[in-house]
C-alpha cells in the first residue's frame, strides 16, 4: 500500500498447522516431512493432480524426467489434499475449516490460536480480505520456518509468481551464532 500498488494479495498460513497435519497423518520422519513440504510448495506451479502423483509414487515431468514420490498411502494423500484445498469466504471461516480438519492436539490448538490472533490483528488494522487471505496450501518448502508464513502475489500480473515471501523462524539464526534469536523475515 505504501508503494501505491493497488492490487496485491498476501497469502498467509502457519507452518504449525502443516506440522499438525503431518503429525495427524503419521508423517514423523524429518526427511519425509521435508519432502511433503517441498511437494505442497509446488501446488501453484504444477497443479493438484501432479501434487497427488508426487505425494504417491511420483510422476514424469514435462521434460520426461522422473520425479520421485513421497510414497504416501492414498488415504493420507486425500487427507493432505483435502486440507490444502480448504477455502472459505473469509479468514475466520478458513480457520474454522482448518480446525475441523485437524485432530484436537496441543500443536493444532496453538496454531489455530495464532491464526485467530492474526485475523483479529488484520481486522483491527483494517487489512481487507481482498489484500490478505489465509491459504492452507501455503507451505514455504524450507524446513526452518516455525510459525506464520506468507507470500505476496500481484493478481493482475500472476506471471511474475510470488513477488515477496517469508515467515517466522525461531532457530535459524541460532544455527550460525549459537544464540537464540527468534526472527521474522522476508525477501522481495
Amino acid at each position: 500500500a505504501a508503494l501505491d500498488v493497488p492490487d496485491y494479495l498476501v497469502l498467509i498460513n502457519n507452518r504449525k498447522l502443516i506440522d499438525a497435519l503431518l503429525s495427524d497423518c503419521g508423517i514423523d520422519a524429518p526427511d519425509r516431512q521435508k519432502h511433503v513440504l517441498r511437494v505442497i510448495d509446488k501446488l501453484g506451479k504444477v497443479g493438484l493432480d501432479n501434487i497427488h502423483k508426487e505425494l504417491g509414487g511420483g510422476r514424469i515431468d514435462d521434460s520426461g524426467d522422473p520425479i520421485p514420490g513421497v510414497g504416501l498411502d492414498e488415504e493420507i494423500i486425500e487427507r493432505v489434499l483435502t486440507f490444502i484445498d480448504i477455502s472459505g469466504s473469509d479468514r475466520r471461516s478458513i480457520i474454522t475449516a482448518m480446525g475441523e480438519a485437524l485432530s484436537d492436539t496441543a500443536l493444532a490448538q496453538v496454531a489455530l490460536a495464532e491464526m485467530t490472533e492474526l485475523a483479529e490483528a488484520l481486522e483491527a488494522l483494517g487489512v481487507s480480505e481482498e489484500h490478505a487471505r489465509f491459504d492452507p496450501s501455503l507451505a514455504r518448502g524450507l524446513d526452518y520456518y516455525t510459525g506464520p508464513v506468507f507470500e505476496m502475489i500481484l493478481p493482475q500480473a500472476r506471471e511474475f509468481g510470488t513477488v515477496m515471501g517469508g515467515g517466522r523462524y525461531n532457530q535459524l539464526v541460532e544455527r550460525f551464532m549459537k544464540q537464540p534469536i527468534p526472527c521474522t523475515g522476508m525477501s522481495v
